[in-house]
């Protein structure tokens, strides 16, 4: 962060440098400890013995997180954030902040009951943003990184075919979870 007279300075340039590293490093990280859990990170020799059941069970219901899975996801989900250091944590929080952005503008406008211009509104909505960065828990950025981990998991279990498992298997799971670190980031 740039910080001029104890200001928080964003620039474009950091906030996607942030949002990059969140996705190409952090989500694949993410995605391949939750399929392969019992690897560490510096083996990348991963066998069809070594997807995670839950993985396995996701998959078989269609990204679907039903009571019996929700634990494991949820544990899982709180271990992983938990293990992150602040700066990984900080970028996650931006990631997470860019994917949301127009859900939390238009919360902002409409929980926003003073009558303010167009450059008023962009000046506190975005000390609205920057109150998230500095307290993602009272800000609930957290929670909303917790639902973009879960959704993740979903949408990665419906998106990787192990209906048959076979020697291609694994080369299919780490291509799509190649396809979601390399996701288009719009900011």
């Amino acid at each position: 962060m740039i910080t001029i007279d104890e200001q928080l300075k964003v620039t474009k340039q950091l906030n996607t440098i942030a949002c990059r590293y969140a996705q190409k490093v952090l989500l694949k990280d993410f995605l391949l400890k939750f399929t392969f859990p019992n690897c560490s990170d510096e083996e990348h020799n991963y066998n069809e013995e070594d997807i995670s059941p839950v993985l396995e069970t996701l998959s078989f219901y269609q990204g679907e997180i039903f009571p019996d899975t929700f634990t494991e996801v949820n544990d899982f989900i709180y271990d992983f954030i938990k293990n992150l250091d602040e700066s990984d944590l900080n970028s996650l929080h931006y990631l997470v902040l860019n994917k949301n952005y127009f859900k939390y503008y238009d919360d902002f406008i409409d929980n926003d009951e003073s009558e303010l211009n167009e450059e008023l509104i962009d000046i506190e909505f975005g000390r609205f943003l920057a109150g998230k960065i500095y307290n993602p828990i009272e800000s609930e950025l957290q929670e909303d990184l917790i639902k973009f981990f879960t959704c993740t998991i979903s949408s990665f279990s419906d998106d990787v075919d192990l209906s048959m498992i076979d020697d291609y298997t694994i080369d299919g799971i780490l291509r799509t979870i190649d396809a979601y670190s390399v996701e288009k980031i719009t900011i």
